[in-house]
């Protein structure tokens, strides 16, 4: 496979495109200059693309009080970038997330992202070890690039003997998409959804936890998360539309725990089940952010066989 970029008579400096008004990234609301720069990938992989280098801020609707980003910031399908990625043959473009989490859950993996191929720090081979694992695989909005979702519950699986024997999971309001946003931190959850997870969340820790139902609030145990069992033992389900095979996922509400030490040794555990106000357009759907990818693999492939309507599908 080769993969180049089909170069550029633009100069070898940035160029002023004039400037930009209200635009959405990552949960900002920005304006500012836009810029025409080369961007390279090592010495020879090199693109003009478009920068937005933002000068006043509207709105702060992910990151409300925290760092300006979380992990790394991705760039979409129609991001000329991509030209360097192509697959000439299939059209198709592929990146894959992992990130290494540094935390009392620790997985012991270093993070790894790639451009233009699948591989996984498991192992030398593409996917590595999820070669035999199944997979969940959907397509997304090719309008947006959300990935819609059929159900989306909240609850727990028995065991007998090690051996999941039965399930009771709570459906909880439908009809949201999924967005990806490894910028994000945790689990982001629109209004009201998360009021019905705060109520839900508060019973099966008998009234503990305690959580912030305003802009990028998140839930809070009281101590060492090693004091409860409640976030271990409950998990979050989540049916794509359009799953292959009907496979849906689940997701451990550990995924999204923190422990932080305080003043005098003692300890408490951040929960980042984040509150989103739907009343914003980017916060009116499910996000998945980068403690998910700390704990899941994703492969993306964006498919260019329409240049001009490409499309994304990914398998976790």
């Amino acid at each position: 496979m080769s993969n180049f970029f089909d170069g550029s008579s633009l100069p070898e400096i940035a160029r002023d495109l004039g400037t930009f008004s209200q635009a959405r990234f990552g949960g900002y609301i920005v304006s500012g200059t836009q810029y025409s720069s080369e961007l390279c990938f090592g010495d020879y992989n090199c693109k003009f693309v478009n920068l937005y280098a933002a000068s006043q801020v509207s709105a702060n609707n992910w990151n409300f009080g925290n760092d300006g980003a979380y992990g790394i910031l991705g760039m979409g399908p129609h991001s000329y970038i991509w030209e360097g990625f192509v697959d000439p043959d299939t059209k198709l473009a592929v990146y894959s997330i992992e990130l290494g989490r540094v935390s009392f859950y620790n997985s012991g993996y270093a993070s790894n992202i790639t451009f233009g191929d699948a591989s996984s720090a498991l192992g030398e081979n593409k996917y590595a070890v999820y070669d035999d694992q199944v997979k969940l695989t959907v397509t997304g909005n090719q309008y947006d690039y959300t990935y819609p979702v059929s159900n989306f519950s909240f609850g727990t699986v028995y065991q007998t003997d090690g051996v999941d024997s039965s399930e009771f999971f709570y459906e909880m309001k439908q009809g949201y998409s999924v967005i990806f946003a490894s910028n994000f931190k945790g689990l982001g959850l629109p209004g009201n959804l998360y009021a019905q997870f705060e109520t839900l969340f508060e019973f099966v820790t008998a009234d503990e936890v305690e959580c912030d139902n305003t802009l990028d609030g998140i839930c809070m145990l009281p101590g060492a998360c090693a004091n409860y069992t409640a976030y271990e033992d409950f998990t979050f389900k989540v049916n794509f539309t359009g799953a292959n095979d009907d496979n849906y996922m689940r997701i451990p509400m550990a995924s999204f725990a923190e422990e932080v030490l305080l003043s005098g040794g003692e300890k408490k555990c951040n929960i980042y089940v984040t509150y989103l106000d739907e009343n914003n357009y980017q916060s009116s759907d499910i996000i998945l952010g980068g403690m998910f990818f700390q704990e899941f693999y994703g492969v993306f492939t964006n498919d260019y066989n329409d240049v001009q309507d490409p499309g994304q599908k990914v398998s976790l």
